[in-house]
C-alpha cells in the first residue's frame, strides 16, 4: 500500500514539475523531487537582476547552516567560508 501512494506522489511531483516547462531535470543527477526542492527554496528568479546574483544568493544560504542544540533549539551559524 505504501508503495502505491509512494508513486502516486512521485507521479504528482513529476506532472507539477512538468506543467510550468521547468528544465532543471534535464541536468544528470536532478530528478523531479530535488527540481522541486531547488525551486522551492530558490523562489521567484525574476527577483535577481542577472544570474550572478542569484549564484550570490544561493551561496550566501549555503554558507548558513542549521545547528540543533542540545535543548532541541535549531540556531543558525556562518558556515565560514571567509567571503
Amino acid at each position: 500500500m505504501l508503495d502505491v501512494r509512494t508513486k502516486r506522489s512521485e507521479q504528482r511531483i513529476t506532472d507539477a514539475v512538468k506543467a510550468p516547462g521547468t528544465t532543471l531535470v534535464d541536468v544528470y543527477g536532478i530528478g523531479p523531487i530535488l527540481d522541486t526542492t531547488i525551486i522551492d527554496d530558490t523562489g521567484d528568479i525574476g527577483r535577481f537582476p542577472t544570474s550572478g546574483h542569484c549564484a550570490d544568493d544561493v551561496r550566501d544560504r549555503a554558507d548558513r547552516v542549521l545547528i540543533v542544540g542540545s535543548d532541541g533549539a535549531p540556531t543558525v551559524a556562518s558556515g565560514g567560508t571567509g567571503r
